[in-house]
């Protein structure tokens, strides 16, 4: 049975293969992929606050690293992973459409100077 008919009783293709539309259109998903990083900047943030450690030496994680630099290296790769997923995710387009041409590279010196 055709979906949709037309006035002539024949089916109507494009009904038949157009996806249906939903609520969530490209502002939804452009504003729950804004939030979903400003979540993550700020969860970096509160993570970099690491009060807890400020008073403790021990223990020592390899019998030499104090637990606050451990954490510290820690969050320093997790810093780096939160940069990686701000450049795929949230880098401006518009600064990569007009790319200067290449210019050949030219001698800025002159050889004759007094």
């Amino acid at each position: 049975m055709c979906p949709a008919k037309l006035s002539t009783g024949a089916c109507d293709e494009t009904t038949i293969f157009t996806p249906k539309k939903t609520a969530q259109g490209p502002g939804l998903r452009r504003f729950t992929r804004i939030l979903a990083l400003s979540l993550l900047v700020v969860g970096v943030y509160v993570l970099h606050q690491d009060f807890w450690n400020w008073q403790r030496i021990e223990p020592l994680l390899f019998g030499f690293l104090p637990v606050g630099l451990a954490y510290h290296l820690g969050y320093s790769m997790l810093a780096t992973l939160m940069m990686v997923v701000l450049v795929r995710f949230a880098w401006p387009t518009y600064l990569e459409k007009y790319e200067p041409k290449e210019t050949s590279v030219t001698n800025h010196h002159r050889e004759d100077k007094p």
